[in-house]
This record gives structure tokens, C-alpha cells and sequence, in this order.
């Protein structure tokens, strides 16, 4: 089992690896780093590649524990995410029904970065009806007392996510970097056994 540091939306390459694992393993001892996915994910929108950043408490953030990285909800951030989601995926085939499960998951708020991360994962994992348990380092890239490998992009090169219909296919052709959402809004009930059948690396 690699250990992963927390994202909210991962690509759905890394859920094609995590199927049939004993679980996700993510780090909580690590500092926080920036330019980084741990706070942002990306859709593919009528522009083309969209980052939707979650924004941070002002301060140094970069030598913080993660686990201290505190989320700031001084502008309407999720209202902004929400409203470029509903723009990306609004014609897509299940939109109506997983978009308002979404709005729900978004207005709970958690003030740790860590924290809304880790519910966005279940969330996911909820829509994608996979029992994938979550479990977390015990120590930095140590699992009860054992050295653990780090799962990074660098892991994925040899994974292929299955062709699938997406809302701006004749526009750009098939985008296979792009957060979970993409596939759950495009796919609905099958994204799972889309997963299943692409190859991990």
C-alpha cells in the first residue's frame, strides 16, 4: 500500500489504482505544500482545463502541519466552485441527479483543509458505490512502525482510463486528466465499472 497526500477531487486515475486495495492510504504527518493539488482539482469547462483552488487562512502555509491548514470562507468560494461545476457538467446525462448531493457535501463546512478533503473522498466514494476504507499514517511515510512507499503522478504512467462521452468531446476530444467528477456527472451508476475495466498501472 502507497501513501498519498490529500486531495478533494483526484483524477479518476488514481481511483482505477486504489480498486481492490485494502484501503487509502493518505499521509497526515506531512507539511503542507503549495502549487500543489492538495487544495485544488480540475474540470474540463466550455474554456477548456479549469483549476478550481480551494482558498487558505492568510499566512504561511508551506513549513505548516496539514493537518493545521486552516480553509477561509471569507469570500463565497463554494459558491464560485458550484457555479463552475454547474457550467462544466449542466448538459452532462446524470447532472441532476448527483449535482445537488454536491451542494449538500459542499455546505458542511469544515474550517481544516484536511478535513474537507477527507469528506469529499467519502462523498465520492459514496457516488461511486465503492468500500474503499480510509486509513492514515501513523507517523511522516510510516504506517504502524513500517516505512511506506509514496504514490505520486509519477505512479500513473502506466494507467489508461477507458474512452468514455464527455460534454465537450466534439470541442476538445477526450480530456483523461480531470478530477472524479468529470466521469460521475458523464457516467452516473457505470462510472464505477468504467473504473474497473481501465487499467491500472
Amino acid at each position: 500500500m502507497k501513501v498519498i497526500h490529500t486531495m478533494p477531487f483526484p483524477c479518476s486515475y488514481f481511483f482505477v489504482n486504489w480498486i481492490g486495495q485494502d484501503g487509502i492510504l493518505f499521509e497526515q504527518f506531512e507539511n503542507y505544500q503549495k502549487r500543489s493539488f492538495r487544495n485544488k482539482y480540475t474540470v474540463l469547462s466550455a474554456n477548456g482545463l479549469l483549476d478550481l483552488s480551494i482558498p487558505l487562512e492568510k499566512g504561511k502555509h508551506q513549513s505548516k502541519p496539514i493537518r493545521d491548514v486552516q480553509i477561509s470562507y471569507e469570500e463565497n468560494w463554494q459558491k464560485r466552485h458550484l457555479q463552475a461545476i454547474r457550467s462544466a457538467y449542466g448538459k452532462s446525462a446524470y447532472f441532476e441527479h448527483y449535482f445537488p448531493l454536491l451542494e449538500e457535501a459542499f455546505h458542511q463546512a469544515p474550517t481544516s483543509l484536511f478535513d474537507f478533503n477527507e469528506k469529499m473522498i467519502l462523498w465520492v466514494l459514496d457516488m461511486l458505490q465503492m468500500s474503499i476504507p480510509l486509513i492514515y499514517t501513523t507517523g511522516f511515510g510510516i504506517l504502524n512502525g513500517t516505512r511506506v512507499e509514496g504514490f505520486s503522478a509519477a505512479n500513473l504512467k502506466g494507467s489508461t482510463i477507458r474512452v468514455y462521452p464527455q460534454v465537450f468531446e466534439e470541442k476538445f476530444g477526450f480530456f483523461p486528466h480531470v478530477s472524479i467528477l468529470d466521469i460521475i456527472f458523464c457516467l452516473g451508476p457505470e462510472s464505477k465499472y468504467h473504473l474497473i475495466k481501465s487499467t491500472p498501472s
